[in-house]
């Protein structure tokens, strides 16, 4: 897999590719945002997060949720993949440049984030929609039960999959094969932010059970902090393997599944694309 260089942030200024792996080359820390501005964040990021998603989630509340009505509520939920990246975005640079202003960080990572987040969380959602016919069928099938735990299984590590690969495509410009590689990784060999990301799917399912769907949506910029909080384990690792001119890593490093060659190759697609920003 090829190093990736770091986003320039926009034309007329240097590359900085903030993070935990290069903080010793920062002229000085970041202080932290007070806590007015911080819930000046969460209040923006969700009304941002509403206003990209609503007009096709609205839609989901009139569906009468049979098997029939699954691809449908498949194609209402395609925003929510940019909108979570976005939001991904807004929070890494509240971390980092608190100043820049959370309307002004959230338009710029939905800029900058929406196709390759479509690129992943479209597929997954095909997989899912898919996994979920089968397992609401399967209640009226003579299939043994042991058919649906595997599918419920598989559903969950599709779903924190997706979760590690929204958060790489959200602050990393990488091939979709390499963004595969990389939430595969972390989905089987760092067990933490994985387990961070099952935390949060409990923590949605239990409001869908006790309150009800539509209470994720007011709860959305609470749930894509805790997204981002979780990744940073993941992203600080990334940026020491893969990000040119990070400390402790001035070359790209195998991972399990890729040879020598590979690590090295270059072409069209690895070059830095203008147009992202990194992190």
């Amino acid at each position: 897999m090829p190093a990736a260089d770091p986003r320039p942030e926009d034309p007329v200024e240097p590359a900085d590719p903030a993070g935990p792996a290069d903080v010793a080359e920062s002229p000085a820390p970041q202080p932290r945002p007070r806590a007015s501005v911080v819930a000046a964040w969460f209040v923006v990021v969700e009304a941002l997060f509403v206003l990209t998603t609503a007009p096709a989630l609205v839609w989901l509340l009139v569906l009468d949720w049979r098997a029939s009505d699954l691809p449908l509520a498949v194609a209402l939920l395609i925003p929510v993949g940019p909108a979570t990246a976005a939001s991904v975005f807004a929070w890494r640079k509240l971390a980092d440049e608190p100043d820049l202003g959370p309307v002004r960080a959230f338009w710029r990572g939905y800029r900058l984030d929406w196709a390759d987040a479509l690129r992943v969380w479209t597929p997954a959602l095909a997989v899912l929609a898919v996994l979920a016919v089968n397992l609401v069928n399967l209640r009226g099938s003579d299939l043994p039960a042991v058919f649906g735990v595997v599918g419920g299984v598989v559903a969950v590590i599709a779903l924190v999959w997706t979760g590690h690969a929204l958060v790489v495509v959200s602050l990393f410009s990488f091939r979709w094969r390499d963004v595969a590689r990389i939430g595969t990784f972390f989905l089987v060999f760092r067990w933490r932010p994985t387990l961070g990301l099952l935390a949060i799917a409990a923590l949605a399912g239990a409001v869908v059970v006790l309150v009800g769907a539509w209470l994720l949506l007011p709860l959305a910029s609470v749930l894509t902090f805790l997204l981002w909080w979780n990744a940073r384990p993941l992203v600080a690792e990334i940026h020491r393997r893969f990000v040119v001119g990070a400390p402790e890593a001035p070359q790209p490093k195998p991972w399990p599944g890729l040879d020598a060659a590979d690590a090295e190759e270059t072409g069209a697609d690895d070059a830095p694309d203008d147009a992202r920003a990194d992190g």
